[in-house]
């Protein structure tokens, strides 16, 4: 890269999360490329909208500015392993009618602050989990 002179910069791995809001063109390019682990977000009508994985978003910037929040959210939640769908919680932002609930509620708010508050860790016995929950044994 610079010709006979060495660099002294350490290679470091790709370690940032990446959003990109990129034209339709380029979302369908990015769609083309695809990994297996990429999960797609589509809107109403079907539509890529989006694609999301474990350290990165990319979003049609077609986009209203409320519906790019809500989709960074969502990807957000989904690249730390917090999605699927909440039947009975209407309040939740993971309720089965999606994009009715544009904010966390009170219970996905404690839900991740517990998986991500370093209240529960790997390895954790049942007797253990139970504790740190507050439940009986």
């Amino acid at each position: 890269a610079l010709g006979f002179l060495q660099t002294n910069y350490e290679d470091v791995p790709y370690n940032f999360y990446n959003i990109k809001l990129v034209t339709e063109k380029m979302l369908k390019e990015f769609f083309d490329n695809r990994k297996e682990s990429d999960h797609l977000f589509k809107n109403e009508d079907g539509e890529l909208i989006g694609i999301v994985n474990q350290d990165y978003l990319y979003l049609t910037k077609e986009l209203s500015d409320e519906d790019q929040r809500f989709y960074i959210l969502k990807g957000l939640l989904y690249s730390m392993g917090l999605h699927g769908v909440s039947y009975k919680n209407s309040e939740s932002f993971f309720y089965r009618d999606e994009g009715v609930n544009r904010e966390l509620s009170e219970l996905d708010t404690e839900a991740s602050r517990l998986l991500y508050g370093g209240g529960l860790k790997p390895g954790l016995t049942l007797e253990d989990t139970r504790k740190t929950l507050g439940l009986s044994t």
